[in-house]
């Protein structure tokens, strides 16, 4: 399963800490998933405190490539 961080994501990082695959990284607006490194574990998203990750998502960097 696919997740993404939308634009309710406040930057805290703490998904990026929880992140087993380390596919969380910071990106020009927000932290961004690596869609090639997500294991789809979920864990980012059952914990993010501003619910800013959904799965089946797609961010707007990603459309664009």
């Amino acid at each position: 399963m696919t997740y993404a961080i939308n634009d309710r994501c406040r930057v805290c990082g703490f998904c990026a800490t929880l992140c087993p695959a380390g596919a969380i990284v910071l990106g020009k607006r927000h932290y961004e998933i690596d869609q090639a490194k997500c294991k789809g574990c979920g864990m980012c998203a059952a914990r993010c405190p501003r619910s800013a990750i959904l799965p089946g998502e797609r961010s707007a960097s990603q459309t664009k490539q």
